[in-house]
């Protein structure tokens, strides 16, 4: 099932694109500019997330990893202790 991320800042690790799409089911299947992007008869998600709402998901992400991370060193220590 091919899915597509519109309207999004993607950086690729050699340039940034602006409000651009990611094409993926599995695997990445195409990355470009909004003014580049042709729908398909595939696709049968259509995924629109803003900046600033992706944004929220990966913070919210990377906070719970912390507080498990932490959570899990505390009950480490813990079980170490003779």
């Amino acid at each position: 099932m091919t899915k597509v991320l519109k309207h999004a800042d993607i950086f690729t690790g050699t340039e940034e694109i602006k409000d651009g799409y990611i094409r993926f089911s599995e695997k990445i299947e195409d990355v470009g500019p909004m003014a580049q992007f042709v729908a398909r008869g595939k696709t049968r998600r259509l995924l629109i997330l803003r900046a600033s709402s992706l944004f929220l998901v990966l913070l919210m992400f990377t906070a719970m990893v912390v507080i498990a991370l932490m959570r899990w060193m505390e009950m480490l220590t813990k079980s170490m202790r003779w």
